[in-house]
């Protein structure tokens, strides 16, 4: 059972850890990472459980969480979609302000887009939008 153990160790350290928690995982035994390290949590573990206020509100790989909150694709645009499009497309929007978020299944999806809007930024999905998408973008008291 690790707790954080990622936290306060240099990056030689860090890596040392993560390589043996693979090795360990690797020999088949169990390993059960509780850390607030979402990167480290996609890259080590099979399964992850994501714990908002005290309740799992969600659980499977980190894969199967990105593809089913985040649809595979993230990508920021200037200004709104058109509303129909985004229905058609199976888009989740999320407004930050001026600009706008979108989790759509791929780039191409993107592409059918940019006569409507300015793409100012797109990547795949990760898990740490996963866990933004579950638990929220604001910070809370």
């Amino acid at each position: 059972m690790l707790d954080e153990p990622t936290s306060g160790l240099d990056p030689q350290g860090q890596q040392f850890l993560r390589q043996e928690t693979r090795r360990l995982r690797d020999e088949g035994r169990t390993v059960l990472l509780s850390t607030h390290d979402v990167e480290d949590a996609a890259r080590l573990a099979d399964d992850v459980v994501i714990i908002d206020h005290g309740h799992a509100v969600a659980s499977g790989s980190p894969r199967a969480l990105v593809h089913e909150h985040c649809r595979g694709w993230r990508a920021v645009v200037e200004g709104p979609p058109d509303p129909e499009w985004a229905q058609r497309s199976r888009v989740t929007l999320v407004d930050d302000g001026d600009r706008t978020v979108l989790y759509v299944p791929d780039a191409d999806t993107v592409r059918e887009m940019v006569p409507q809007v300015r793409i100012l930024e797109e990547r795949p999905a990760t898990l740490h939008d996963a866990y933004f998408m579950l638990t929220g973008t604001t910070l809370r008291a």
